[in-house]
């Protein structure tokens, strides 16, 4: 007999595609998609500057034995840990993407954007 776990504020499936849905108020997603040098933390949908990417992967444990001063290292580390500036998240090839445009019932303009697919 299986047991019924249920997790609240999760969404899950059992299949080998991958979604992703990512909500931006439209002034930081302007932001983002003009400035090279921010990136995107997807898990808490924030945009950040490199410096504030770097200093958090500096306290990641898994993130100790990083040559800081070595620039492609930093980079690979930086897209290993899911962080993107916008041109890395748009050309991502192995996934479709999409984005559209809301206005909240209070007028705030909104973006709602992400990427979706099989991985196999």
């Amino acid at each position: 007999m299986s047991k019924t776990v249920v997790r609240m504020g999760v969404f899950e499936t059992n299949s080998s595609s991958t979604h992703s849905l990512t909500i931006l108020d439209k002034s930081e997603y302007d932001r983002w998609s003009k400035d090279k040098n921010l990136y995107l933390d997807e898990d808490n949908e924030t945009i950040l500057t490199r410096e504030e990417v770097i200093a958090i992967l500096k306290e990641d444990k898994y993130c100790k034995n990083v040559n800081w001063d070595d620039e492609d290292e930093v980079d690979d580390t930086i897209r290993d840990n899911q962080y993107f500036t916008f041109r890395q998240w748009q050309d991502q090839d192995e996934y479709d993407s999409y984005d559209r445009t809301y206005t909240t019932k209070s007028g705030d303009e909104i973006i709602v954007f992400g990427s979706y697919g099989s991985s196999y």
